[in-house]
């Protein structure tokens, strides 16, 4: 009888809430003292034995694992029956107005009173082992909460989960969760690298739920808010370190660290000059009145380190063209070259050949001088270079057209691989782009904009051969579009003589990015409007243009908003993206390009709020292009 009526209970609760999908507000925001070991015994105990201790603290517990066992006489994945039916109990849901198995033992992991945890040992020892017995996965998956958490997960932020972390591989999953759209929402998504899938084991399999263990670290890396009520956190689970369990819930901005921050705008161009003698030498106290002269209200001298970074950290949104001595700058130029802020480095010392050696490792090193006319000189260069970024920036996240969300025009019939270009010659970016010198207006002046600051150019690239990717990457003020733009038309035409006046500059730009290491993770991309009709799960298509997506999904803040009206949210897993990230003309932008003919499948859809669609997307095989 007891058998039939938790059949009966599990077959009502099946499509109502699964509270353990949520708990993140749970979290306390303080380490906590370690779990207790996981102990090895040369036989397992039963889960009955094992819940023994916390019979008193859930109701009708003994039941529950009568029904848990039964259901898993034949367990899958090697795991003896007492295993899995210790991962099937922690999945079911308790009727409405009694607390789950899953909530009292989370309550007890999030406890800082690890002496409420005394009851669970023996089940947590069990269900620990049965979870150690299924494989690691790394995927990306999703979690939704009811609550903005925006402020609490905030970009840079390290935070640990102390409970058990159930989340879903299916995006639609979560909507039960975010079912309310008039409430503050959360949804989280995860990339795993300790996962563990445990359809096989739990009381409801097509939830497709994967499981974070407890004490699981995880570090903010970007945030999309798209309506007051919704905030979307793209989060990363890392390897728990010293200093991340000292500081495991602590702010991006403690002090005495520099923040790496991937903010998609810069309010400002600063000019620092680090060196120990900066004000020593007469010849640098007439070189920095010279500075002073040129930029009085953003240049600043610093003679020890520890004063340039606190003065960057409190610049979070700052551009910086710095100059360093050469002693010095072989010892710092390390700690910072990837941050934000140090967009431009300049070596300014006396032996110009030695530092050149070590500067070639770092493609933020942009000159190494030893005169102070010619450092004069190149800081006024970078200066103008990343001014004229921030005007170019602000146009790329304002901008309707931009290459992130210019794929509404995805032919939706299959095309033929492109043939020809292959064969042609290898040739300079202006030979290379002769063929549609007349139907870009000013192309000759982009040209040079783009070859401008591709020497030395990284990742083994010819200046030509990064100049077309700079190219790519940048939005022109003539009347015909971006050269992306026209490209990518040309590209996604049913007609292939279209694109043949491309052909040398594909060969050019094709030979540069297969150069490039694959990028496999997740990716992100915008789309103005509702194209959930045309994405249904399980649809397999192809993209023919080249498609930029973007690592960081806070940079599509300024592509979908609310207030324009319908929108889709892509999420992609890729596996052969390329980031572009050294040859780009908007550095700071982390954009990973799709190659042209890219498979991919619908894997699940989501409408957290109105107005808002997510598509979880999944590439498949190599790129047909290329076929």
């Amino acid at each position: 009888m007891a058998y039939c009526r938790e059949m009966t209970v599990a077959a009502a609760t099946f499509n109502t809430r699964r509270q353990r999908f949520s708990g993140v507000t749970e979290e306390p925001d303080e380490v906590l003292p370690p779990l207790p070991p996981i102990v090895h015994t040369n036989s397992t105990s039963s889960l009955y034995e094992a819940v023994k201790p916390i019979y008193h603290l859930v109701a009708n517990l003994k039941n529950k694992v009568t029904y848990a066992l039964e259901e898993c006489k034949n367990p899958k994945d090697d795991l003896t029956c007492d295993e899995s039916a210790a991962i099937y109990l922690y999945t079911l849901q308790w009727p409405e107005g009694q607390h789950s198995f899953f909530t009292m033992f989370n309550r007890a992991l999030r406890n800082e009173n690890r002496t409420q945890l005394i009851p669970y040992y023996n089940y947590l020892n069990l269900f620990m082992l049965a979870m150690n017995k299924l494989p690691a996965v790394e995927d990306r998956v999703w979690r939704g909460e009811n609550i903005d958490l925006k402020v609490k997960y905030k970009q840079g932020t390290t935070h640990v989960w102390w409970g058990v972390s159930s989340c879903t591989d299916m995006v639609h999953v979560t909507g039960d969760f975010l079912v309310n759209q008039t409430k503050k929402r959360t949804l989280f998504n995860i990339k795993c690298y300790d996962g563990k899938i445990i359809k096989n084991h739990s009381a409801y399999p097509n939830e497709s739920e994967t499981i974070l263990p407890p004490g699981a670290y995880l570090k903010v890396k970007s945030s999309l808010d798209f309506t007051e009520n919704l905030c979307i956190v793209d989060i990363e689970q890392i390897p728990p370190a010293p200093e991340e369990v000292a500081h495991s819930a602590g702010d991006a901005d403690t002090p005495g660290t520099l923040s790496y921050s991937n903010s998609s705008q810069i309010s400002d161009v600063h000019i620092l000059w680090l060196d120990p003698n900066v004000n020593k030498s007469q010849e640098n106290v007439k070189t920095q009145e010279k500075l002073k002269e040129l930029y009085p209200s953003y240049y600043k001298s610093f003679e020890k380190y520890d004063e340039l970074e606190k003065f960057i950290e409190q610049k979070q949104s700052c551009g910086v063209v710095l100059v360093t001595g050469g002693q010095i700058g072989s010892q710092i130029v390390p700690k910072i070259h990837d941050l934000l802020q140090s967009i431009s480095l300049i070596v300014y010392c006396m032996d110009k050949e030695k530092n050149e050696k070590w500067s070639r490792n770092y493609t933020k090193v942009k000159a190494v001088v030893n005169r102070s006319d010619d450092m004069i000189k190149q800081v006024k260069k970078e200066y103008a270079q990343l001014v004229e970024e921030q005007k170019q920036q602000q146009q790329v996240t304002e901008s309707k057209s931009s290459r992130f969300s210019d794929f509404q025009q995805e032919a939706a019939k299959l095309l033929t691989p492109l043939t020809g270009y292959q064969n042609q010659p290898l040739v300079s970016l202006e030979e290379s782009l002769a063929p549609v010198m007349d139907i870009i207006s000013d192309l000759p002046k982009y040209i040079w904009k783009a070859k401008y600051n591709c020497t030395p150019p990284a990742d083994g690239l010819t200046p030509d051969e990064s100049a077309s990717i700079r190219i790519y990457s940048m939005e022109f003020n003539a009347p015909e579009g971006s050269l992306y733009s026209l490209l990518n038309q040309d590209l996604r035409s049913a007609s292939r003589h279209a694109i043949k006046k491309w052909f040398l500059y594909l060969k050019l730009f094709f030979h540069a990015l297969f150069k490039l290491p694959s990028i496999e993770g997740t990716v992100w991309r915008a789309l103005p409007g509702n194209a959930s009709i045309d994405y249904e799960i399980g649809k397999q298509f192809i993209w023919w243009g080249v498609s930029s997506t973007a690592r960081n999904m806070s940079i599509l803040n300024g592509y979908i908003n609310s207030k324009h009206g319908q929108n889709t949210l892509f999420c992609i897993q890729c596996k052969n993206g390329k980031s572009i990230r050294n040859h780009s003309y908007f550095t700071e932008v982390d954009e990973i390009l799709l190659m042209p003919g890219t498979n991919l499948e619908v894997m699940g859809q989501l409408e957290p709020a109105e107005g808002l669609r997510i598509i979880n997307l999944k590439e498949l095989d190599r790129p047909l292009f290329f076929q």
